[in-house]
């Protein structure tokens, strides 16, 4: 009898874990969706118990708050994609008419060789718009499937808010964590999403946003298309915005537009440069700075597990790893 209750078992461990693995296999296709939809569910909902004091039904209250993250969120996206669309056209169209043979012969000179800046450029060009339209083809292929990705997306971003509490319960029932622990733990964990939420990818948006209205004022084309890779750079420790104004700035110098060039030099190093150390102070405190290395692969990383919202769960994901780790020690 007792033979028989092993065997049992050991075949019921066995069971579950098949299930296990085939939930996770079940899962795989929405991974990313379903971690950037807990991200963003855990960053809005503060605001979420803020409203549910005005709107009662926690129902209805969930709706309203997964329509305001769609209008947040998706409105904006789809403004962005256009004119990211628009701005390539005008950017591949202006890079052909671009008499790039001053420049060509100034850095052919310095290396003392033959440098075809022009063909380049003419190539840079012609990838870039290749990769939109390709893009742009994919998606609309591939449409049907991102609106069932959509709706998936939207359905538990609804059950994360109405059954929120019941979800942070459970996750404390199951954590290994002592419950002595657990409240040190989500104060730390705070930080460490206030910091890289806010402290990083916030002061990246303005720098980018700063640094586009430079690029518009000192008459740079495409000033779309390098403000959002602005965005990207700025996020990037010790490589910055510098990476696209100074380039930018350089090049109007070199074809005699001297009032654009310096005046987005003078911009970009007085403006744009020094956001990062106004603001960054005031959204995050030295003690929950993420360590550069974890930002830096977070960012790449998670831009190739994740796509582009691995450019925030990224980092977050290095970021509370380093957290648990140095809890443990400390503990």
């Amino acid at each position: 009898m007792m033979e028989i209750q092993k065997y049992s078992k050991y075949s019921l461990i066995l069971f579950f874990l098949v299930i296990i693995a085939l939930s996770i296999y079940l899962l795989l296709p929405f991974l990313t969706e379903l971690v950037a939809v807990a991200v963003i569910t855990y960053v809005f909902y503060p605001l979420f118990k803020k409203l549910n004091k005005h709107i009662k039904n926690r129902s209805l209250c969930s709706l309203v708050m997964v329509l305001i993250i769609l209008l947040i969120i998706i409105i904006p996206l789809f403004l962005i994609v256009n004119a990211l669309f628009i701005e390539a056209v005008n950017f591949y169209q202006g890079f052909r008419s671009l008499n790039l043979a001053p420049l060509s012969n100034l850095i052919s000179n310095i290396a003392g060789e033959t440098i075809d800046i022009q063909g380049y450029a003419q190539e840079l060009a012609d990838t870039i718009v290749s990769f939109i339209v390709r893009s742009a083809s994919d998606f609309f292929f591939s449409l049907p499937q991102k609106l069932i990705v959509l709706f998936v997306t939207v359905f538990v971003m609804y059950y994360f808010f109405k059954d929120g509490d019941k979800i942070v319960d459970f996750l404390e029932k199951v954590s290994p964590i002592h419950k002595d622990h657990k409240s040190e733990l989500l104060a730390e964990f705070n930080k460490v999403v206030y910091a890289i939420l806010y402290g990083v990818l916030v002061t990246a948006a303005i720098q980018g946003i700063v640094g586009t209205i430079g690029l518009v004022v000192f008459d740079v084309p495409s000033p779309i298309i390098w403000g959002s890779i602005m965005i990207l750079t700025a996020i990037i420790p010790f490589v910055g915005t510098w990476l696209i104004w100074l380039p930018a700035s350089l090049f109007k110098i070199f074809n005699g537009d001297l009032f654009n060039g310096f005046g987005l030099l003078i911009y970009g190093a007085l403006i744009v440069s020094t956001i990062d150390n106004l603001i960054k102070p005031k959204l995050i405190s030295q003690k929950s700075q993420i360590h550069p290395i974890l930002i830096i692969l977070g960012v790449f990383g998670g831009l190739k597990a994740f796509g582009l919202i691995g450019v925030m769960i990224g980092p977050l994901l290095l970021g509370t790893l380093s957290l648990l780790y140095s809890f443990y020690i400390k503990k």
